[in-house]
């Protein structure tokens, strides 16, 4: 149903259409109530968003250009009219349109042949705020149409000029993109596929179960290549298909030491450097093994209160030290002190976050005993959280000790941690903070860290087993003859070979 023209006059006889609310602070109506409440339709509700203009209402074109979108294909007349009152806004407006009003306007230009305009218009937002970081949601409806237009080298190109200017690369987005890329590329030139199986490499991207089909449809008909899923145990110790063993991507010294500084500034100070003041002597063969104790100590926490187990600690440190290895704990500072606070985050417990309710724990002399003899034996470390997040202290002790021994030509695989955190926070500080890329991050923990689970048998340990690195890296790998692309949650791969 269509809105009668004359509800319009209406509202503007009562000067409601052209105002803001002075209570609310918004344009009435809304853009969206008029088109989803009040059934406007999209030429009777741009008369209206059109005149709003002292200032621009910016809402309003999100919402506008995107059932403007949702009711492609339109008007040629049409397309032509709402992009030049989206030129005047992105040139009048000190912002300019929101990146989700860019996003459909982009779409639309694509779809109406005007992909010339749609640059245009993204290299103006740019150049008018060349401070903000520009968001992928703009850009890639044009980057999607090159591809699907089979237009790879303005797809190259543009996905260049996107890399450039600092763009967001969210892998979830990015990643399916450039799948179809890659895809799209194998046929037709194989040194730009190259290229963007790199980007894939460099994202970590893993592929989703859309992505396989996609893959597996788009490139049946590539009769130079076959593509052929495998499991995880079909890649060791090398692919089945194409007898090519998979390649762990290294961390250098340099890297190494751009870790080590970006940790050392993320301290107050570095009190940390107890652990590599004096470092202890790894016999050859064997490793030295950094323990991340909170995060050992809470595993599987859903009993006996909740405590802090300084016993999974020590059993673990027996366990390491049996097979010849050198082992350090690093823990906060007050785990040593009589009355600790108790971390762990349990399902039972979530109800008492609102009141703020603590919980605490007297040290038993079970407890005392095992802090007395790791620091006899000089293997436990006091976090400092004043200082910095405990997490930081084996981060650090990690990276100082792998730096030392690739200074020394020593193999640097030899210093591991053991911990299940993912550093998911800390990951986010020195990518956005201190310029390390995520790439390099997971570099080092696909080297360094080592997993850990526990085997109960009536609430009590049975085992504790370690989970090493794996073998290889699993991120997409370019072998000459052959490509390898990993698919994520199952393990499996693609691996792309000559018939």
């Amino acid at each position: 149903m269509q809105w009668p023209r004359r509800s319009f006059s209406l509202l503007r006889a009562h000067g409601i259409v052209r105002q803001l609310s002075q209570k609310s602070r918004r344009f009435m109506p809304e853009v969206h109530y008029m088109l989803r409440r009040q059934k406007a339709s999209l030429e009777e509700t741009f008369a209206v968003l059109r005149e709003r203009t002292a200032p621009y209402d910016i809402k309003g074109c999100d919402t506008f250009y995107f059932f403007c979108l949702q009711a492609t294909p339109l008007e040629p007349a049409f397309v032509t009219d709402i992009a030049a009152f989206f030129r005047r806004v992105l040139e009048e407006d000190a912002q300019g349109p929101h990146d989700g009003a860019f996003s459909s306007m982009v779409a639309i230009l694509t779809q109406t042949g005007r992909a010339d305009v749609a640059v245009e218009f993204l290299k103006r937002k740019h150049e008018k705020n060349p401070s903000a970081q520009p968001h992928y949601r703009s850009y890639a409806p044009l980057l999607e149409h090159y591809i699907q237009a089979n237009e790879l080298e303005k797809a190259w190109a543009f996905w260049k000029y996107i890399q450039s200017i600092g763009t967001t690369q969210p892998a979830d987005k990015v990643g399916p993109t450039l799948v179809s890329f890659a895809s799209a590329a194998l046929g037709t030139d194989i040194a730009l596929f190259r290229e963007v199986l790199g980007v894939l490499r460099e994202l970590r991207y893993q592929l989703t179960p859309e992505d396989v089909a996609l893959w597996l449809s788009a490139t049946e008909q590539h009769g130079d290549w076959t593509t052929t899923q495998l499991a995880h145990a079909a890649m060791l110790p090398a692919c089945q298909k194409c007898s090519t063993p998979l390649t762990k991507l290294p961390v250098s010294t340099a890297e190494l030491d751009q870790l080590l500084a970006a940790v050392e500034t993320m301290c107050i100070e570095s009190t940390s450097g107890s652990l590599s003041a004096t470092p202890r002597q790894v016999p050859p063969g064997k490793k030295h093994y950094i323990l991340d104790g909170p995060n050992i100590a809470y595993l599987n926490q859903n009993f006996e209160g909740g405590a802090f187990r300084f016993d999974y600690v020590d059993q673990l440190v027996k366990q390491i030290e049996a097979d010849g290895h050198v082992v350090s704990v690093t823990m906060p500072a007050y785990y040593f002190e009589e009355v600790s606070y108790l971390s762990v985050k349990t399902a039972a417990r979530n109800p008492y976050k609102k009141t703020g309710t603590r919980y605490y724990r007297t040290r038993t002399a079970e407890d005392k005993a095992f802090i007395d003899a790791w620091e006899a034996a000089s293997l436990a470390f006091r976090a400092r959280r004043e200082v910095a997040s405990d997490d930081l202290y084996w981060m650090y002790g990690t990276f100082y000790l792998l730096a030392m021994d690739a200074k020394a030509g020593i193999e640097t695989t030899r210093v591991n941690v053991v911990s299940n955190d993912e550093i998911k926070d800390h990951i986010v500080a020195l990518d956005e903070q201190h310029g390390v890329s995520r790439d390099l991050i997971e570099r080092w923990k696909g080297t360094a860290r080592v997993g850990v689970s526990l085997g109960f048998v009536a609430r009590k340990v049975a085992h504790i087993r370690l989970h090493d690195p794996l073998p290889f890296s699993r991120v997409a790998q370019d072998h000459g003859d052959s490509f390898h692309l990993p698919i994520a949650d199952s393990g499996s791969w693609l691996c792309i070979s000559r018939p």
